[in-house]
């Protein structure tokens, strides 16, 4: 009789120790471990979140570009309306030209810059680089010749190729008087003058 009891005690002992290994280890799961849906939700975030992370990056690129090229294209715009409002007050006051003696331009030198002028003479030297020495004082009374020398400086490439003794009409703005050594060794001074090249004109010339 008192084997049968130590036996039932022994299996009794058993089953508890065995539920009690199998609760604990079902706690631990439950409590630790993430299960197979919650990893799969977590993932499924992570990936909207970098979805729309991307989105975003995308989106404030485009919005850069997008305000990069209107900004170009107003600096554009108003570039070429200045350039514009420049040209046609250019051309007003070339319309104004007037002709000036060599003397009074010499003479008014630096006070002069700016102002437009008309000139004919004879092309003496082709100093290069868009630079002629011209005569533009018109003399002689049997034999026509030109004298009192200025210097211009052509912007651009005339119609027409400029040759020493080529006879030119043109419109100068005065830039005030130059200085430059001579191939003597001395220096000497007189009017420089801007010339756009669509303003030179050639009407003849004193080779022939």
């Amino acid at each position: 009789m008192k084997r049968k009891a130590h036996f039932f005690v022994l299996i009794l002992c058993i089953l508890t120790a065995f539920i009690s290994v199998n609760l604990l280890s079902s706690c631990s799961t439950g409590t630790n471990a993430p299960s197979t849906t919650d990893t799969t939700v977590q993932e499924k975030n992570d990936e909207d979140a970098q979805d729309q992370a991307e989105a975003k990056a995308k989106e404030d690129a485009e919005a850069k570009e997008k305000a990069e090229a209107e900004a170009k294209a107003k600096a554009e715009e108003e570039a070429k309306e200045k350039a514009e409002a420049e040209a046609e007050a250019k051309a007003a006051l070339k319309a104004k030209a007037t002709t000036i003696k060599y003397r009074e331009l010499f003479k008014g030198g630096d006070s002069l810059a700016g102002n437009y002028y008309t000139f004919k003479g004879e092309i003496i030297q082709d100093a290069g680089e868009g630079t002629f020495r011209v005569n533009v004082t018109k003399t002689g009374t049997y034999y026509t010749f030109y004298e009192d020398t200025v210097l211009i400086y052509v912007d651009g490439e005339p119609s027409e190729k400029l040759l020493e003794e080529d006879i030119i009409t043109f419109i100068g703005m005065g830039a005030g008087n130059y200085r430059y050594e001579t191939v003597m060794g001395g220096t000497t001074e007189v009017p420089l003058l801007l010339v756009d090249a669509i303003d030179i004109e050639v009407v003849g010339t004193t080779a022939d």
